[in-house]
């Protein structure tokens, strides 16, 4: 019994872990996105300017832009959620620990991930 609840415990923290990582990674592939649709909205407006494209096409790269800017919120909020889950997986609160505490476990939780802060 005990090996059991042992074994789950491990398998919500890993799945939590898991989760999170995708999230994490999809902070700066979020961003990325948000960024190459607000260099088209720039390219799109100028274009605009000089009369080589329509308004429907100013306005499409504009919702493209104010769209992806969301997605890249989102994804840092989703991760946020993600990482509370990993916590409460492993029954530890970041605010209830010291800075030292907390920047400890934000390393090896990037170590774990296998990828640098965004």
């Amino acid at each position: 019994r005990h090996d059991a609840i042992v074994g789950a415990y491990a398998v919500r923290v890993r799945a939590a872990l898991e989760t999170a990582a995708s999230s994490y990674v999809a902070i700066q592939l979020t961003r990325d996105a948000a960024e190459a649709a607000n260099r088209n909205y720039d390219l799109v407006s100028d274009a605009y300017a000089t009369g080589t494209v329509g308004i429907t096409t100013v306005l499409d790269a504009q919702s493209a832009a104010l769209s992806s800017s969301e997605a890249a919120a989102n994804a840092v909020h989703d991760f946020l959620l993600n990482l509370m889950q990993v916590e409460r997986a492993m029954g530890t609160f970041g605010a209830l620990q010291p800075p030292e505490q907390w920047e400890a476990f934000l390393e090896r939780l990037r170590s774990t991930i296998g990828q640098p802060a965004p």
